[in-house]
């Protein structure tokens, strides 16, 4: 019906805060914000996470934008050359001893203790990455052009980031609107008392007014 589109691509999410409305006095960001503030009341007293609170859900995520899988493959690629050297090392010096050589006696235990460690940093790796992969497809995001960095720094961290902003612009603007709306009441409860006393003073005026029109002598009467 609309061109035949059934979602969004992620990063079209940071683009949110563009978008504004015909009088330009909120964005969709503010309209998204606003749309999560009234389903989280809805929700008061459940034990579901306010959806207001996204950026609390992500506790680690600017920590997390700092890492490269590529930064850590090339280490992981450099630990293990290094080790496989120490390796050929050794077992050259074992092939061909001379006196006093303890390499391949201190490198042993070593090479043990670092290959179990390097194997077990390698399946880490391998397990993170298809983590990445099947998050990069449930977001129908392409695991071969997307970088771990550039999606949760760019898009995820850019998008709580956004919305956050929005969300204070939305409670600032809600401030000012309570500011605006008791100052207006304070003023309609001036206007109020100064009409009053107005009529006040009018209908004391009108009586000083006929008291003077009157005769001194009759009003003395009707005052006794």
């Amino acid at each position: 019906s609309r061109g035949g589109s059934y979602g969004y691509r992620l990063d079209s999410l940071t683009k949110l805060g563009n978008i504004k409305s015909i009088d330009n006095k909120q964005t969709l960001m503010n309209y998204v914000v606003a749309l999560c503030e009234a389903v989280d009341k809805t929700r008061a007293g459940n034990d579901t996470e306010p959806m207001l609170e996204v950026s609390s859900t992500m506790p680690d995520l600017e920590e997390v934008c700092r890492i490269s899988l590529s930064t850590w493959n090339n280490d992981y690629k450099g630990m293990k050359k290094m080790l496989t050297l120490i390796e050929t090392q050794a077992a050259a010096a074992r092939k061909t001893p001379f006196e006093g050589d303890t390499f391949a006696d201190v490198m042993e235990p070593f090479l043990q203790h670092a290959t179990g460690v390097i194997n077990e940093l390698g399946k880490q790796y391998d397990r993170v990455v298809k983590f990445f992969e099947d998050t990069l497809i449930l977001f129908a995001e392409d695991p071969k052009k997307v970088a771990c960095e550039d999606f949760f720094g760019d898009l995820v961290l850019g998008f709580t980031r956004a919305f956050d902003k929005a969300r204070n612009q939305n409670e600032k603007k809600r401030l000012m609107a309570e500011k605006a709306s008791k100052q207006k009441a304070a003023e309609g409860e001036k206007k109020k008392k100064t009409s009053t006393m107005k009529k006040g003073l009018s209908a004391v005026d009108k009586i000083t007014k006929k008291l003077r029109r009157e005769n001194p002598d009759d009003v003395m009467s009707k005052l006794r």
